[in-house]
């Protein structure tokens, strides 16, 4: 069934857009407008429920499509509608940021910390307090706003390349929203590198650095798809949007530290 007031296409017997969040009217309510009828908290929890059933529905629907036909998902799934979903992907991948960031740390300081009483002949545990201290909520929010803003960063810089020097025509939605389903593999990466990082700092970093690098792949697959039809500007457009976007990165740092 489609939306009588945005037009997008919901299941058989919803109750609301999972687009605009229109109510749907039963047969025998249709000459009643639905702006006379009242949402309740019932409708709220109902329009919720329906929304994150549809969200998790498309999510599973691309992590399938990007492990079958990678580049072929990118094209399918990456339109201005799943921008909502786009920002929940990219939330994941900001808290998993952050679980990683508070992992590698408690990790490296215990092991540091280990090995250094080992050769002094203290027994770890008696300074376990000291452990305790480091702020790790501070790090996890930290982790979690910055990978956030830097998404957005880099989205925003590769809008202006892409549009403004290289005539691009893709819409900044689209592009975030194909950036989101890129960030799946980075998820994936810090999940199981969280994992690693309690058998072994250094084989974290290393899986770390091979789940960045397939996904700067596939950033530039991405460039593919949404820059110029000219094929000899990618390379230009992937080489001038990192450089510009590690420039206001060394920017940011400088002002805020």
């Amino acid at each position: 069934m489609f939306c009588p007031k945005c037009g997008e296409k919901n299941k058989e017997g919803a109750n609301f857009c999972v687009k605009c969040g229109e109510k749907f009217t039963n047969k025998a309510s249709k000459s009643k407008s639905s702006k006379s009828s009242k949402i309740t908290s019932d409708d709220v929890k109902e329009y919720t429920k329906e929304v994150t059933k549809e969200m998790g529905n498309k999510a599973s629907d691309i992590i399938r499509d990007m492990i079958a036909k990678p580049y072929d998902a990118l094209k399918k799934h990456g339109v201005e509608e799943n921008f909502n979903l786009s920002l929940c992907l990219t939330g994941i991948m900001s808290i998993l940021t952050g679980l990683f960031i508070i992992s590698v740390i408690k990790n490296t300081f215990n092991g540091v910390y280990n090995s250094f009483s080992k050769i002094v002949g203290y027994n770890s545990f008696d300074y376990a307090p000291v452990s305790s201290s480091v702020p790790y909520f501070k790090y996890f929010i930290f982790g979690i706003i910055i990978t956030f803003i830097l998404s957005f960063i880099f989205v925003g810089v590769l809008y202006l390349v892409n549009n403004l020097l290289f005539k691009g025509k893709e819409s900044f939605k689209k592009m975030y929203v194909i950036y989101s389903i890129i960030s799946i593999i980075v998820s994936c990466t810090l999940l199981i590198s969280i994992v690693l990082s309690f058998i072994s700092v250094s084989f974290s970093a290393v899986f770390v650095a091979l789940g960045l690098s397939l996904s700067s792949y596939y950033v530039f697959l991405m460039i593919r798809l949404i820059g110029p039809k000219d094929e000899n500007k990618h390379g230009y457009i992937y080489v001038l949007t990192s450089g510009i976007f590690y420039l206001v990165v060394y920017i940011l740092v400088k002002m805020f530290m």
